[in-house]
């Protein structure tokens, strides 16, 4: 396509009014070419070879899965439509007009041409975002795909605001999935499944993969088509799945690779790793809940997904999913209620990763050893957070469930067996029954693992990711003990981030004849903030992990969070952290006026920031002794929404508690109550 360009304004409005005139998305789209495109694409010798002007069935023909003219764009193994595929079809990116992110090629190559239309008469965002959700959808010829009014509606009220966009990985160390924008109705949830055809120049091998969704999605599931035939019969575009319908548990000619229930990052074990031939072809699995009141959410996934060439690794990295009672049919009385079953294991299991997965009546999951037919060595308890503090959370998240990594692998026999025990409390007051929304349930464990004999474990890891850059040097762990460490910044058995530089740095460690990666990024030194004084309460930016208040040079005991509310006249300045650095503020000169300050409560000094509340907020409170605590966060209604924690006893020490805000409604207002010994303390915030 070299050219479209808009008529004249007159003929614009017209084209437009007329959009409406006829029904289906097509339609739309036909229309919105005819006003805009078809002046230059017709006749006999049409701009770029192509014709727009015919019929919609003829111009229908014209555009789905036929390659462009252009060279360059065919090379990529592009359509003019792609269905199903809006960031390989070629028509999209060049409307795209900045709608099309330069990541999914919304920046042309030169000898793409140029955008068009031409004259600098684009098409509107309301229109480009129709086209792109009609090749999502499968770019059919007739019908109303789903997310036309939905994007009528988003471009005409608003809703809220699109994931930011991760920047991909280095083009030669893998590539980027990208999955949407998926559009979303107002208190409801959505599941699709995508065909996605990965387009590999050769076969390769995956070792790492990134996910970035919106914190409300429910899950994203990877599969992979087990043969070519199945893909072909497989239809393109979202697919809403049904109990009975499109619904990969229950058998659909693909096989599990990978799964998340919320972002994260892994790495697999040096060695291993999920082999995909040339022809691979994904099948992607969104469920994404929409918990807003009111407005439209643009759901997205990306997937940053690390390569490395066919024939490295010694295992493939295989994935079930262990469904109860398979094919999962099962009902829940009102009540606490159990489920369990064992787990059978027809060869050896070298596990790696252990999951599980439930909807919202589940409050606990367990997996063990399978002993004399019932559970034997606990492998898997669902209150216990593995990742991040090591302890027992006191409740079971069913909507970010903990993941267990085994590193070394975890050797399980054949035929030796697994165990998996859930259990529900269901407040509906009606019998649940086995489904694929949050009101039905679920009994999965999710399983990693590699067959027959077990390879050497080898491992590098720091505590954490990202350092700045006058951290002092880092220790490094690794696995076995004297292998050989390499990359920038490596003195002995640390790495100095001053010696690395800034930038991200790939630590290598090599053992066995097998080498572990772990990256870490090193970033500038923090900056000086500036103390800002409200209301008799000095604070400064909650971006940080630590904060210790000062008075004339004194830390102030149990001052540990962005804000303070001072008790005496003074010279104040705060400390804080990040990534290994502390950094302070400028000082403030603060004077008492005399004022009581009825709000402040000396013996707990509870807050709750940032407000209005992140992905990640955070509560802290100090407690002068040993008592009995719990935390939970109401609506405006006084309907409990979240238990952050359960009744616990908590010794005498400053406390900082994270909680995550994606279950709640986006502009709502809401209380976190902080009990101690039964004495009720309110904080106020604003999702």
């Amino acid at each position: 396509m070299k050219k479209l360009f808009a008529p004249l304004l007159t003929v614009l409005l017209l084209a437009h009014g007329a959009a409406f005139a006829q029904s289906g998305t097509f339609n739309r789209v036909y229309n919105v070419f005819q006003t805009q495109c078809a002046s230059c694409h017709s006749g006999s010798t049409p701009s770029g070879g192509l014709n727009l002007s015919g019929t919609t069935s003829q111009v229908h023909a014209a555009l789905v899965n036929i390659t462009p003219q252009n060279s360059t764009a065919a090379a990529k193994g592009q359509k003019l439509v792609f269905p199903g595929q809006p960031y390989q079809s070629f028509l999209l990116r060049k409307i795209g007009n900045g709608m099309v992110h330069e990541y999914d090629g919304g920046l042309l190559d030169i000898a793409e041409g140029v955008a068009m239309p031409l004259y600098n008469n684009p098409l509107s965002n309301r229109d480009i975002e129709i086209v792109r959700q009609w090749i999502l959808a499968g770019a059919p010829a007739a019908g109303t795909i789903a997310a036309e009014p939905l994007v009528d509606q988003y471009y005409l009220d608003g809703g809220m605001p699109q994931l930011e966009r991760p920047a991909p990985p280095p083009a030669d160390k893998g590539f980027q999935i990208h999955m949407g924008p998926v559009f979303v109705a107002a208190a409801t949830e959505k599941e699709y499944l995508l065909k996605y055809n990965l387009q590999l120049d050769e076969a390769t091998e995956v070792k790492r993969m990134q996910a970035f969704m919106n914190q409300s999605s429910h899950h994203f599931i990877m599969y992979k088509f087990n043969n070519a035939s199945t893909a072909n019969s497989t239809a393109n575009g979202l697919r809403e799945v049904s109990l009975l319908g499109n619904n990969p548990l229950l058998g659909s000619g693909t096989g599990l690779v990978t799964v998340w229930q919320y972002p994260s990052d892994f790495r697999l074990p040096a060695g291993t790793a999920y082999f995909w031939n040339q022809n691979t072809i994904l099948d992607l699995n969104y469920h994404i809940p929409n918990y807003s009141t009111g407005l439209i959410l643009p759901s997205d996934v990306y997937i940053n997904v690390y390569t490395q060439p066919a024939g490295t690794a010694l295992k493939e990295m295989k994935s079930n999913l262990l469904l109860f009672n398979s094919p999962a049919f099962f009902t829940i009385p009102a009540g606490t209620h159990t489920l369990q079953e064992s787990i059978n294991n027809s060869q050896q299991w070298n596990i790696w990763m252990l999951n599980s997965h439930t909807h919202q009546y589940g409050i606990d999951f367990d997996i063990f050893r399978l002993s004399g037919g019932g559970p034997g060595e606990q492998l898997y308890e669902g209150w216990f957070d593995y990742e991040n503090c090591q302890c027992n959370m006191g409740y079971y998240d069913w909507s970010h469930p903990p993941v267990r990594y085994f590193e070394p692998m975890l050797t399980l026999p054949s035929g030796a067996g697994l165990y998996h025990r859930a259990t529900y409390n269901n407040t509906s007051g009606f019998t649940v029954s086995a489904g694929l929304t949050t009101n039905n349930e679920m009994m999965i464990s999710i399983i990693q693992y590699t067959t027959g004999n077990p390879i050497p474990f080898v491992s590098v890891k720091a505590p954490k990711t990202t350092y700045c850059i006058d951290a002092p040097p880092i220790a490094l762990t690794v696995m076995p003990e004297d292998g050989i460490l390499d990359g920038a910044g490596i003195v002995g058995n640390t790495f100095v981030p001053a010696n690395a530089g800034l930038g991200t740095h790939t630590i290598t460690y090599t053992h066995s004849g097998l080498t572990a990666e772990f990256d870490i990024v090193v970033t500038p030194p923090l900056s000086t903030e500036t103390i800002t004084v409200t209301d008799n309460q000095l604070s400064v930016s909650p971006i940080y992990t630590n904060y210790q208040w000062f008075l004339n040079g004194a830390p102030i005991q149990n001052a540990i969070a962005h804000i303070y509310t001072p008790q005496a006249t003074g010279a104040y300045s705060v400390s804080y952290e990040q990534y290994g650095c502390t950094a302070f503020s400028e000082t403030a000169q603060f004077v008492i006026s005399g004022l009581a300050n009825p709000s402040y409560t000396p013996a707990f000094n509870f807050d709750l920031y940032p407000n209005p509340a992140a992905p990640t907020s955070y509560i802290t409170y100090y407690l002068p002794q040993n008592a009995s605590v719990s935390i939970a966060i109401y609506d405006i209604a006084g309907r409990k929404v979240k238990q952050v924690l359960a009744q616990t006893s908590q010794p005498t020490g400053a406390y900082k508690v994270p909680f995550l805000t994606d279950e709640l409604n986006e502009g709502n207002l809401y209380f976190t109550k902080l009990s101690v010994n039964g004495n009720i303390y309110t904080k106020k915030f604003v999702k």
